[in-house]
């Protein structure tokens, strides 16, 4: 099984016209990944090294999916983390998880307008199958909200079961409708149909990714 980002860069290769990111602001998965791939080395000259966490507060956006892709690329495991909870909480929640970089709406804008650079190279693209790669946290009902680990095969194979059980097939540009509070739901979306080729059905209850989602921003 290759990695999560690897199989972006696969696809982008095999369908130049696949898009994600927002309906309003869609772009190429090549675009993207050229973009996440400035961002991963500006990681790597800031010294961020790969296995150090980063955090992301903000709502959906194109440059929220990008940031993404440049933790993945830069082999940074990334939090996602609820932007509507008050700063106090999230302040707490930074404390225990530790991150070397914590990205914001300002942030993710730049992100997304960085300049495109090849992801030859990137550590990223070795990242192991049951190598951590992303976080994202409970709701927070029972008290501090904790954060759960995901690695390349649970992507993967979530996608998968979400194939298998849903019927969802559409080729061509993928551009799935997403809510803008709902950051990591609706990345998590975009990721499931490019990596497969898919585009989520709106019909398609959104309880199915409760798994590692927090489902108060669903």
């Amino acid at each position: 099984m290759t990695s999560l980002v690897k199989r972006f860069v696969e696809e982008s290769d095999q369908r130049p016209a696949l898009t994600l990111g927002i309906t309003t602001d869609p772009m190429t998965v090549s675009e993207a990944l050229g973009r996440a791939a400035t961002v991963a080395r500006e990681l790597h000259a800031r010294g961020i090294k790969p296995g150090d966490k980063i955090a992301m507060i903000d709502d959906s956006s194109t440059g929220y999916v990008i940031s993404w892709l440049a933790c993945l690329l830069a082999r940074t495991p990334v939090a996602l983390i609820n932007p509507t909870y008050p700063e106090e909480l999230l302040q707490e929640m930074l404390a225990g998880f530790e991150p070397a970089v914590i990205w914001r709406g300002k942030e993710i804008e730049t992100n997304r307008q960085a300049k495109i650079s090849d992801v030859l190279g990137l550590p990223g693209l070795d990242s192991k199958p049951l190598e951590v790669i992303s976080y994202m946290h409970t709701s927070g009902t029972t008290g501090l909200p904790k954060f759960c680990a995901q690695t390349n095969s649970y992507f993967i194979n979530f996608n998968i079961g979400l194939v298998t059980n849903f019927g969802a097939s559409a080729p061509g540009i993928k551009t799935p409708p997403i809510k803008r509070s709902a950051s990591a739901t609706n990345l998590f979306k975009s990721i499931l149909s490019l990596c497969s080729g898919i585009i989520l059905s709106p019909n398609i209850s959104t309880s199915c990714f409760s798994l590692a989602s927090d489902l108060s921003t669903i």
